[in-house]
């Protein structure tokens, strides 16, 4: 997804496709891309738990994880499934208010709830879709924006590669709170520094540091975990 999206920023600078006269070359590039899905689909395998759990076929599963995973028997995870399928053996799914209901797993949803809200509460939304407008509030020359912005595809790019390694270093839920943390001190300096842009000449290029550092603590926390 972040590389997806750099290289959309990146095709739509006025020096590539972001210009009115290739605005339909620009928009055949992602039809493109979901027409080779669509013919290489038929291609691929069954997911191997479908085919276990749903349709019982355990040659196929086996199949399966062969061709995703390659050569091997893979009996432990085939018995794992099995030990999977046997417990949900007479069970019905379960409608939103009944599992609303269900205490076992009453705290799982809130921590869900949690998590969820704080990812769509915490501004990442706000900087997606005004990162533009801000740069500019910043006082950064409308000209140069659109070179701005592609360091947020890259901090997304730099967060996706270093956070594996911390999270295998850092206990998850210090990195977690780490994480929130930074983003709340982050988001009261880009408001801050938003309002004394006028007072020295550095302090717009404060702002789009400190959205960078916004956007990589997002990326190493909620969305990681």
């Amino acid at each position: 997804m972040a590389i997806g999206k750099l290289t959309g920023q990146i095709m739509g600078l006025s020096e590539l496709l972001g210009r009115e006269e290739f605005w339909n070359i620009l928009l055949c590039v992602p039809a493109f891309f979901s027409l080779i899905q669509m013919l290489t689909l038929p291609f691929f395998p069954e997911a191997p738990r479908y085919l276990l759990i749903e349709k019982e076929d355990t040659e196929q599963c086996r199949k399966a994880l062969q061709c995703l995973w390659g050569p091997g028997e893979y009996e432990k995870e085939i018995e794992e499934m099995l030990e999977e399928q046997a417990s949900l053996k007479g069970e019905r799914s379960k409608t939103l208010q009944e599992l609303l209901r269900d205490k076992s797993v009453r705290w799982q949803l809130l921590t869900l709830l949690v998590l969820n809200e704080g990812i769509q509460l915490c501004g990442i939304s706000g900087i997606s879709v005004f990162s533009f407008s801000i740069f500019q509030e910043a006082g950064i020359p409308v000209d140069k924006i659109r070179y701005v912005t592609l360091g947020v595809g890259m901090s997304e790019i730099f967060t996706n590669i270093t956070c594996g390694l911390l999270i295998d270093r850092v206990e998850r839920r210090v990195l977690l709170w780490a994480c929130f943390g930074a983003k709340a001190a982050l988001m009261a300096l880009i408001t801050i520094t938003l309002q004394l842009k006028d007072y020295a000449s550095w302090i717009p290029y404060s702002t789009v540091g400190f959205i960078f550092l916004f956007i990589i603590f997002y990326g190493a926390g909620p969305v990681q975990h």
